[in-house]
C-alpha cells in the first residue's frame, strides 16, 4: 500500500467510485472526513480490489452502430460519415443498461472499487467522434450509474431498505 493516491471519490455506503489510483496515502475527495477516514482505514487494513477493463466487457455484447447512437444520436454526423461505434463512453447515455450490468458484475465478483466508464471522457478523446459537447453528459451519466449500482448492491448485501 506504499503507492496509493485516490482522487474524486464517493465512498458513501462503503462503495467506491474511483477515477485514479497512483501514489502514497494522499486522499482528495469531495466528501466529508468520515468517508476519508473509512477509506484510509480500509486501505491500511486489507488489499482492496478494483474492477477490470470495461471495454473488454463491452466487446462481449457485439454492439453495432445503432447501439452506440441510441435514439438520441441517430442523425448526428451521418452526413459526415462519422461512426460512433467504438465510443464506449457514449454507452453510458445510449445503452446505460449495459454499463449498469457491467458495474454490477464487477461488484458481485468482489470489487471494492469500480471505475466510471469514462476512459475517453475528455474533449480530446471525444473529438475523434465530434462529440466534444457531450463530455459533461458522458461523465455525469457514467458516475450517476456507478453510484446507483453501488448503493443498490450495498443495500442488497447488507439488507438495507
Amino acid at each position: 500500500m506504499d503507492h496509493l493516491k485516490v482522487t474524486n471519490i464517493d465512498i458513501k455506503y462503503y462503495c467506491l467510485i474511483i477515477i485514479y489510483v497512483y501514489k502514497y496515502n494522499y486522499i482528495y475527495t469531495h466528501t466529508n472526513n468520515v468517508y476519508k477516514k473509512q477509506l484510509i482505514d480500509i486501505i491500511n487494513n486489507r488489499i482492496i480490489i478494483i474492477d477490470g477493463a470495461m471495454g473488454t466487457m463491452i466487446q462481449k455484447y457485439n454492439l453495432d452502430e445503432n447501439d452506440y447512437r441510441g435514439n438520441l444520436y441517430q442523425d448526428k454526423h451521418k452526413k459526415n460519415s462519422i461512426l460512433l461505434k467504438g465510443n464506449n463512453d457514449l454507452l453510458s447515455i445510449t445503452r446505460p443498461e449495459i454499463i449498469r450490468e457491467n458495474y454490477k458484475k464487477y461488484l458481485e465478483a468482489g470489487s471494492d472499487i469500480i471505475e466510471t466508464n469514462t476512459f475517453s471522457g475528455t474533449t480530446i478523446a471525444q473529438a475523434d467522434y465530434m462529440m466534444e459537447n457531450q463530455v459533461y453528459s458522458i461523465n455525469y451519466e457514467s458516475a450517476k450509474i456507478a453510484k446507483e449500482v453501488c448503493i443498490e448492491e450495498t443495500r442488497y448485501l447488507y439488507n438495507i431498505n
